[in-house]
């Protein structure tokens, strides 16, 4: 169970973990993050690359220790053979994502820009994309319901499960 306490520039790390005992939530479930702030040129090259090279979406994940037996996370990856773009992307965000080769038997290696949970939440209200604006909007209503602390309520898991398939149909290659 993960709890985001969303930022506001008037509240103190004390205040803030204030909010989480009085939730009855432990300390090491409290994750925080600081908004991304961009210049005009930044988000229009940020929205440029997500909208031509990346891939979001919504993924369940099956897991042992689980008694429900799976989860819901959430993705937004950038391919690209070119590492120094991703490189570049990645200062641009200030965060710590990481980038990793995909060998798909190419000669020339492809790297994947991984961008976590904390980026996507910081960095999706802002930017507005072209071609995968509704798999944005999809994924910033499937983080809200996630971080609801009861992903398997029955009304979120409902909805969860139809933004998956909504989204899967729309990440489906080709012709629909």
């Amino acid at each position: 169970m993960t709890a985001v306490l969303k930022y506001l520039p008037n509240r103190t790390k004390a205040a803030i973990w204030s909010k989480a005992r009085h939730i009855r939530i432990r300390r090491r479930h409290v994750y925080e993050f600081t908004p991304i702030l961009l210049s005009d040129y930044e988000r229009g090259w940020l929205e440029a690359l997500i909208d031509s090279e990346g891939c979001i979406g919504l993924c369940k994940i099956k897991m042992r220790r689980l008694d429900r037996g799976s989860t819901w996370d959430t993705y937004a990856v950038i391919f690209n053979s070119n590492k120094n773009l991703l490189e570049k992307a990645m200062a641009i965000l200030k965060t710590n994502c990481r980038i990793d080769v995909v060998q798909q038997g190419n000669s020339k290696p492809v790297y994947r820009l991984h961008l976590n949970r904390n980026c996507i939440t910081a960095l999706f209200p802002q930017i507005q994309l072209i071609a995968k604006e509704t798999q944005r909007q999809l994924l910033l209503e499937a983080i809200d319901l996630i971080s609801e602390h009861q992903p398997h309520y029955t009304v979120n898991y409902i909805r969860l499960t139809q933004i998956y398939e909504e989204m899967k149909k729309l990440n489906k290659r080709g012709i629909n």
